[in-house]
């Protein structure tokens, strides 16, 4: 028996290189408007998000990210290491500080994201490690830039375009489940 959602969330994969070639502004809208349905606590929808196609700024974020984890990771300290693998779109994700499920929240949100993203013949990887642009010196001008206020911290963000390549699925871990009843 096959079902075309249950499809897509099977066929979903990490891809971390992608093709040099735009993503329509109608498909990101449909990206952000199935992003933004995503259920939330008491629908307080703790979340703002920012969807950066602007190359120059997502190089200039690059570059403030890589610097923050380059002491750790030296592969971030050589020349062209990159956090979005060159994706022409990113999905900044932040959610409120005040709020006690903003986490949980932003996770929903992103995985709509993502799931609307593969339907729509699109490729997507999740990277915290953008928050190393969030933590240097260029952090107030990155949070300004996307439309995030003091009352917002950066969460992570979602790489978007056309796959270069199909990962494998990994294989997952059947034992970790526990029935009860």
């Amino acid at each position: 028996m096959s079902n075309a959602l249950i499809d897509v969330i099977m066929q979903r994969r990490s891809v971390r290189a992608y093709q040099d070639k735009p993503v329509s502004m109608a498909d990101l809208q449909q990206i952000v408007t199935c992003a933004i349905n995503a259920p939330s606590a008491r629908n307080m929808q703790p979340w703002r998000i920012a969807m950066v196609t602007d190359a120059g700024l997502l190089n200039e974020m690059n570059a403030a990210a890589c610097r923050a984890f380059s002491a750790d990771r030296p592969e971030f300290a050589q020349p062209g290491a990159t956090i979005f693998y060159g994706a022409p779109a990113v999905l900044f994700v932040a959610g409120r500080k005040d709020s006690t499920f903003s986490g949980i929240d932003c996770g929903h949100l992103t995985e709509n994201a993502c799931i609307a993203a593969q339907a729509l013949g699109l490729g997507t990887v999740i990277a915290a490690m953008w928050r190393g642009a969030f933590a240097g010196p260029e952090a107030k001008g990155f949070m300004e830039k996307l439309g995030f206020s003091d009352e917002y911290e950066f969460k992570h963000g979602i790489s978007i375009g056309y796959a270069a390549q199909q990962p494998d699925a990994r294989e997952r871990d059947a034992s970790l489940v526990t029935w009860v009843g």
